[in-house]
């Protein structure tokens, strides 16, 4: 078996059964090397958010985002936005919730998430532009 294998295979019997620091490191380091899949980085945020560990959620994300070129990497940055939003971090949040939409101009709930955020955060024109598109 593969060092790679083995890393998964312990990754996702960390996230599963165990307590979620040993996850979180395993994972990081993963993700750190590119080699992370986005499910299981999904899979592990989600536990962590949970628990309410959404800083570690951020960081993880920001560590597979530097790390991993995907074509699917719109997702990564949109749940980059919910957890930046989630931690009041406006600024970060709009700034995922684009880079999410760059990559996916169709990508319709980055669209509406934007638009939220801009309507709370007192631009409710550029809410109602980014809506109408």
């Amino acid at each position: 078996m593969s060092t790679a294998q083995n890393q998964f295979e312990a990754l996702l019997q960390s996230v599963n059964t165990g307590p979620l620091t040993p996850a979180l490191t395993l994972a990081t380091r993963i993700a750190g090397q590119g080699a992370l899949p986005l499910l299981d980085l999904f899979v592990l945020a989600e536990r962590l958010n949970g628990e309410q560990r959404t800083r570690e959620v951020v960081d993880l994300y920001r560590c597979w985002l530097a790390n991993t070129p995907s074509p699917i990497a719109y997702a990564a940055q949109f749940n980059l936005g919910v957890s930046l939003t989630n931690l009041g971090l406006d600024a970060e949040a709009e700034a995922a919730y684009r880079a999410a939409i760059a990559q996916k101009p169709d990508f319709i709930e980055a669209h509406l998430n934007l638009g939220t955020l801009l309507e709370r955060i007192g631009q409710p024109e550029a809410a109602l532009d980014l809506w109408r598109k």
